[in-house]
């Protein structure tokens, strides 16, 4: 059975204001301080470079890391932000950016705001996007991602720890997953948290997403948490 927040998304109203209007006051709210998409994606970038990513700079990564060459995927992608994001970022220039998220409403909308940009001949407008479930998506999608991307989604899924394992699964070997959720350092649910599970949204102990990246088989790396708001970075160790 879908959640409140489930089911708010996939009202053509809020899927229009969600970018503009909700996304960002939304995580300010909870993080007691300004947060926007941009803020997250720098935030991410930088605790991938930290942890043996990519980074902030160009083939190969500030790091030295060699690209692997395969694919960006967005899982949970929404209306597509993150995706846009990164195939018009030149750091990921020639690699394909895969958007995949359950809604259709939301699939809908991502189509058409990266057709749109892309019509209107701004490079912003080259990630595809498919209707999926992310607990699916080494079916789906198969091996052969560089990183996978998992932002204001996994806090919404049912089967958090199914969907680290098929990202664990789709990473090529030294890929690197970048998370964005909501988590807490108290064992203590507050009465934010508690209002928050009410609607739908889990609020991960820090110790639980550890458990789950190391059941999936990846290495818990960079943490950065904002009030409740965590973002985390993630490796899939070479053999």
């Amino acid at each position: 059975m879908s959640t409140l927040a489930q089911r708010t998304f996939q009202h053509p109203w809020f899927l229009a204001a969600y970018e503009r209007f909700v996304y960002g006051p939304f995580l300010s709210a909870f993080a007691l301080r300004p947060v926007s998409y941009r803020t997250v994606y720098r935030s991410l970038r930088e605790m991938a470079a930290g942890a043996g990513g990519t980074g902030d700079v160009g083939p190969g990564g500030s790091d030295g890391r060699p690209r692997t060459g395969g694919r960006i995927v967005d899982l949970g992608c929404g209306t597509g932000w993150y995706s846009r994001r990164m195939s018009a970022d030149p750091h990921y220039r020639g690699l394909p950016v895969v958007g995949l998220d359950l809604s259709e409403q939301a699939i809908d909308v991502a189509r058409r705001k990266a057709a749109s940009r892309a019509g209107a001949g701004d490079p912003d407008g080259s990630p595809q996007f498919s209707v999926g479930d992310a607990g699916r998506a080494a079916q789906l999608l198969g091996p052969g991602a560089e990183e996978v991307w998992i932002c204001g989604a996994l806090h919404q899924m049912g089967h958090a720890d199914r969907v680290l394992q098929q990202a664990g699964a789709i990473l090529d070997p030294g890929g690197v997953l970048l998370c964005q959720t909501f988590g807490r350092r108290s064992a203590r649910r507050s009465v934010v948290v508690r209002v928050l599970e009410h609607f739908g949204h889990r609020v991960f102990p820090i110790g639980e997403v550890r458990q789950m990246a190391e059941s999936a088989g990846l290495r818990f790396e960079a943490i950065r948490v904002w009030g409740i708001v965590m973002l985390v970075t993630m490796i899939k160790p070479r053999r």
